[in-house]
């Protein structure tokens, strides 16, 4: 086999590969343009599998949710336990409020039905 032949053979497979994905893309639904009303039924389950995994929902439209998680530490309670540990309770006070943000994520439905996350 010549390095010719062995070119038009690997030029075969790539072909082939790339219509087996085409056929896959198509027949999971990829390859077709959802309606808005399929776009935000998959948009809304998709919201509610992150809920049940901690996540709140903080802003939604359409075709776009904003959905959070995370603890704000009690700031009243860390004020008031400053008192009886002379200021010292502030160091802890000041790590918990640094380590205690919130996660974010915003994911947004295409046009295809694809949920993509963006950071």
């Amino acid at each position: 086999m010549g390095i010719k032949d062995f070119f038009y053979e690997q030029l075969g497979k790539q072909v082939e590969k790339k219509k087996l994905q085409k056929q896959h893309a198509f027949e999971s639904g990829y390859g077709f343009k959802k309606s808005p009303e399929e776009r935000k039924k998959l948009l809304e389950d998709h919201i509610i599998s992150q809920v049940s995994q901690g996540y709140k929902l903080n802003t939604q439209s359409d075709f776009l949710v904003v959905l959070e998680k995370g603890k704000k530490p009690n700031h009243t309670l860390h004020f008031l336990l400053c008192f009886p540990t002379i200021g010292i309770w502030i160091l802890v006070w000041m790590i918990l409020t640094l380590n205690s943000g919130y996660r974010r994520k915003t994911f947004e439905i295409t046009e295809y039905g694809v949920i993509v996350e963006r950071d």
